[in-house]
């Protein structure tokens, strides 16, 4: 928000911080502009009447600073590195079934199941579904599987190069896997994976609140 000939503007309250309210307000209620809450909204049944809509009324020319300033110091780096070697995830992948093979073809994405598919000394082989043409250029496969409750879950994502032969198949050279984050089976393994992966967000979390003068989120 910054200057602006209008003088009065309605907001959501949700949408109105605390920040700006008491910058607009001076802290004290009493200063060059009003906060005034719209209390004709209706409740919900069971619920007190809360404002829904909040009036600021401010004389032309009101600037304030914006309500969400820059974060400070250095952006922090990725959460999870890339990893080196491709390998132990393409050993990982074979044991999860079919790919999920993503690309895109004439400027829309498509994502489908291999027909069949089969390791080659650098990658895959993979047959298409019938009606999906053999398109050269980039690949993304996803191998993964499930159990119905979605309690745990493996899966292993490769990057690479397609090339068609013939109109429904692909011969795909894998040049790189991505991080992810498996649940194993096991019980105990998954939540050793739990708390590892909690330890690293916490600090990330706290660290991001930091840069921007904020408090980390109470979850309930």
């Amino acid at each position: 928000m910054g200057s602006n000939p209008t003088t009065t503007a309605t907001y959501r309250a949700s949408d109105l911080s605390d920040r700006v309210r008491g910058l607009l307000l001076c802290e004290d209620g009493q200063g060059p502009c009003a906060y005034q809450p719209d209390e004709t909204a209706t409740p919900r049944p069971g619920r007190a009447r809360r404002p829904t809509f909040a009036r600021l009324t401010c004389p032309p020319g009101t600037t304030v600073p914006a309500s969400d300033p820059a974060p400070s110091g250095p952006r922090l780096p990725g959460r999870s590195a890339p990893p080196a070697d491709r390998r132990p995830y393409a050993h990982r992948a074979r044991d999860l079934g079919r790919p999920i093979m993503s690309t895109v073809t004439d400027g829309r994405p498509v994502s489908v199941p291999a027909r069949a598919f089969s390791p080659t000394s650098i990658g895959y082989e993979l047959d298409l579904p019938a009606g999906v043409a053999a398109v050269p250029g980039p690949v993304c496969l996803t191998f993964h599987r499930h159990d119905p409750g979605m309690r745990w879950q493996e899966n292993v994502v490769l990057l690479g190069t397609a090339t068609a032969q013939g109109d429904d198949r692909l011969s795909v050279a894998i040049e790189r896997a991505l991080p992810d984050w498996r649940l194993p089976e096991d019980r105990r393994l998954r939540t050793r994976c739990f708390l590892r992966h909690g330890k690293q967000l916490r600090r990330r979390l706290q660290t991001e609140a930091a840069r921007r003068a904020q408090r980390v989120p109470n979850v309930r």
